[in-house]
């Protein structure tokens, strides 16, 4: 009896209650292809998009401390000045290995950006933007710790980040333990619509962009994790007038978060995220390991483009291999099947001593600059006695006498074709065939036929 009654405690009420938290546990999509942070939400795609609107109709602070703590003793929050316009605010987020990103819209008919800022007093609270608070573990109870963070951004460009401070977290004299962090990177873009510190006219807002490197705030992002964020606006709709003393807090700044509250810096208060999503095998890759693919993927396209010009070099060749019948014009053919030795031109002579070295060399690779060098000439002066003498180039007149040689050889049947294409100094039967067909007419295999 006993154990069905818990049975029924446990899925009547504190099952529902964790279906109940797990629900309210908002989720940040994961997003493939990065961001740019240039205030423009182009590159975001259709991610849901989170709304809050400032409701407060007095100064709230959240109770859990008392007011000397939080201001100067004789500050009286009734007389904040309340804006002259109510704020509405749209939010985006998602993530990558790499960092958190934020896009925000703050809808403002008054835009106040009268404090520049300095090292010493930055005061960006002071004009309008925003302010985003992040537990980076999602453990935090009232106050700040070392894995919560505070990044502040305001409507000129300025940014400042903080840090909880673990010094200062059992201090029952200080509200919000932290310290000004001058290390933490992050990556911000705001635009505006309509003029800063103008009364006469009606302004549309802001918008701001932002990315925190997940390095920055200690974490390596993992699908699943949970944090805790919350937003906070810093709304200004009047001008200071003296009133923002250093030591004092300023009566024109109008401040409320997504939380509900105007005072901000409270972990307890923060909404829960999640990561959802996960990236692909190559995003998961380590640095180290994209470098090494990146080479060798460098090193697989220039080989393959080097052996695209090769092939297209030989294609060229074959496409332009002279006939047989076409050598057979020209008055000078094969020197070293020619019996009649004497009385040679200068041009016949050197294209004889090429012919002999080929042959010679007939199981070698030679190129036109060993022929011309062979000769004692230059390789420009080969090339121009070829041209006049047969109207080919000398590495085609190498390659015909090779194939005249190939052909003799294929007749008597001393061998197949792959053995007649190495024996002449073909690396590459195919080649050699395609060559072969194309000055003769007839592939290999069937000349053979033909003159055996």
């Amino acid at each position: 009896m006993a154990l069905l009654l818990l049975y029924f405690i446990f899925w009547g009420f504190l099952y529902p209650a964790a279906q109940k938290n797990e629900q309210d546990i908002a989720k940040i999509p994961y997003h493939s292809g990065g961001i740019i942070t240039d205030g423009n939400d182009i590159d975001w795609g259709n991610y849901i998009e989170f709304t809050f609107s400032d409701t407060l109709s007095f100064y709230r602070l959240t109770g859990d401390f008392k007011y000397n703590l939080l201001f100067d003793s004789s500050f009286d929050t009734s007389r904040v000045k309340k804006p002259r316009s109510k704020n509405k605010v749209y939010l985006k987020s998602c993530w990558d290995m790499q960092n958190l990103y934020f896009y925000i819209v703050v809808q403002d008919k008054q835009l106040y950006g009268e404090f520049e800022y300095s090292e010493k007093e930055p005061r960006l609270q002071w004009n309008d933007g925003l302010e985003i608070f992040i537990d980076s573990k999602d453990d935090s109870g009232l106050k700040m710790d070392i894995n919560d963070f505070q990044f502040m951004f305001d409507i000129l460009g300025s940014e400042i980040d903080f840090h909880g401070d673990r010094g200062e977290i059992y201090a029952d004299t200080v509200a919000v333990p932290k310290i000004y962090d001058h290390d933490i990177l992050q990556y911000f873009y705001v635009n505006h619509e309509g003029t800063i510190n103008d009364d006469s006219d009606s302004d549309t807002g802001y918008t701001m962009e932002i990315a925190i490197p997940f390095a920055s705030i200690g974490i390596i992002p993992e699908p699943g994790m949970e944090m805790a964020i919350d937003i906070g606006i810093n709304d200004v709709d009047y001008f200071d007038n003296g009133l923002s003393d250093i030591s004092k807090f300023p009566l024109n700044n109008w401040t409320f978060s997504w939380s509900g509250y105007s005072d901000f810096g409270y972990p307890k208060y923060w909404k829960s995220f999640q990561l959802t999503g996960e990236p692909s095998w190559f995003e998961q890759l380590s640095e180290g390991i994209k470098t090494l693919l990146f080479v060798f993927m460098i090193i697989i396209i220039i080989a393959l483009l080097i052996t695209m010009i090769y092939l297209s070099k030989k294609i060229n060749i074959i496409n332009n291999f002279p006939t047989e019948k076409e050598i057979e014009k020209r008055n000078v053919v094969f020197i070293f099947n020619n019996p009649q030795t004497e009385d040679l031109s200068y041009n016949a002579g050197i294209i004889k001593l090429i012919s002999e070295f080929v042959t010679d060399n007939k199981d070698k690779m030679v190129t036109a600059g060993d022929a011309a060098n062979k000769a004692g000439i230059s390789l420009r002066k080969l090339q121009r006695i070829t041209k006049e003498e047969m109207g080919i180039t000398p590495t085609n007149y190498i390659y015909i006498v090779k194939l005249q040689l190939a052909a003799d050889f294929i007749k008597s049947k001393r061998g197949n074709i792959t053995e007649a294409a190495f024996k002449f100094g073909f690396s590459d039967p195919a080649y050699f065939s395609k060559l072969f067909k194309k000055h003769f007419g007839l592939p290999p295999s069937e000349f053979q036929k033909k003159y055996s």
